[in-house]
């Protein structure tokens, strides 16, 4: 029997706050510096309107600069919620998400579990349209966790659910669509059952993305593995670096919902799909008209799923937030200042200056008001918070 999670994952997930070294706070301005870059941009080139507005439309007179424990943000802008064509709601999404894995895991090996880590992906080449990929690709997955031979094979491995990411790349070859999934399962499992478990998986996988219509996958990409510990070293050619604060949970989330900072890991080349707006930066039409295709494709899309009853029955969480309300939600924290319309107005003609912004707020009250005062940015000291 898996006790009740205490605290929940939302409330794991909102109270651990980073720990910033010199130089990884450097990495986190640069990392942040980039993704506004890249929503400014799309402010101009977006095919959706509720990007093009994200983090641009007021939703009302004032623009409050907060400063909370997790750092800076603003307070009073309209957001899209897409963690699929923002590169900022992205960050917000998968900041909660890969601590609620991670949490999941952690707690799920706290009581005895052990954990899948299963990978599946396509065979593609150039010719493939975006949406015969990940038609497919859903297709295929619940054709393979579905009729009495899954059941079968669910109960002897002692599955008790799953949870699963949708991930895409792009390269020389198309489109890259491909599934990583997490296994709960109860107890523990020998190196003959994940093996047993790999290879019948495999050919039924193969078997489903055949019915879709699609080319055989080919043998290479696609794998099982068993978490016995956040730790285990079979993970290294999957996650990221171990976050430098040592949470192990964390990093263990970062692999399947952290998909900004990967970067292509074999011979085969592929790319975020994030990239194709450094592409249409230096005038790429052929990059704009890929990146349109995944707006429309991947909207209205799920990235991240539990698999029903597991957050609730097995871990013991809160239903889960959408999207949508995450990166709508605003910054939890202190208001350092409140800028006026003209002075936000400013700043979105300006769109360097607004990271710049919560850099000098994360530093210091005095360096944020200097730098609103330096660009000429009219702001209000916010009224006195309540006792």
């Amino acid at each position: 029997m898996i006790t009740t999670l205490d605290p929940s994952l939302e409330n794991y997930a909102g109270t651990v706050s980073p720990s910033f070294s010199p130089r990884r706070a450097e990495r986190r301005q640069a990392s942040r510096s980039r993704r506004y870059r890249r929503r400014s941009l799309l402010w101009r080139e977006s095919s959706l309107s509720r990007v093009r507005k994200c983090g641009r439309v007021r939703r009302g007179d004032l623009v409050a600069v907060r400063r909370g424990p997790n750092g800076a943000g603003f307070s009073g802008l309209t957001t899209c919620g897409s963690p699929w064509a923002c590169p900022v709601c992205n960050a917000k999404i998968a900041a909660v998400r890969r601590l609620e894995v991670g949490a999941a895991v952690a707690a799920w090996m706290a009581r005895g579990g052990a954990v899948l880590f299963v990978t599946r992906t396509l065979r593609h080449h150039r010719g493939h349209q975006l949406a015969q990929l990940w038609d497919g690709l859903a297709g295929a997955w619940r054709s393979m966790l579905g009729g009495k031979a899954w059941q079968t094979r669910k109960t002897a491995l002692g599955l008790h659910g799953l949870v699963r990411v949708v991930e895409t790349t792009t390269g020389d070859n198309g489109w890259h669509v491909h599934v990583h999934a997490l296994l709960f399962i109860s107890g523990d499992v020998s190196d003959d059952q994940v093996a047993d478990f790999g290879g019948w998986s495999a050919a039924r996988w193969s078997r489903a993305v055949v019915r879709q219509g699609l080319p055989a996958p080919l043998a290479v990409g696609q794998d099982v593995r068993v978490i016995r510990d956040v730790r285990d070293s079979a993970l290294a050619d999957y996650l990221a670096k171990m976050d430098e604060s040592g949470r192990d949970a964390d990093a263990l989330g970062l692999e399947l919902t952290h998909t900004q900072s990967k970067q292509a890991r074999d011979v085969h080349a592929t790319r975020p799909v994030w990239d194709l707006l450094t592409d249409v930066e230096k005038g790429d039409a052929d990059a704009l008209d890929r990146w349109h295709e995944w707006e429309r494709v991947s909207k209205g899309r799920k990235q991240l799923m539990w698999s029903p009853g597991l957050r609730r029955d097995l871990l013991g969480a809160a239903p889960e937030r959408s999207d949508e309300d995450i990166a709508g939600q605003d910054h939890h924290g202190e208001d350092l200042v409140l800028i006026t319309a003209d002075g936000w107005s400013y700043l979105v003609q300006h769109p360097p200056v607004i990271p710049k912004v919560l850099d000098a707020a994360e530093h210091s009250p005095s360096l944020l008001r200097q730098l609103l005062d330096d660009h000429s940015i009219p702001f209000l000291a916010p009224p006195p918070q309540r006792s």
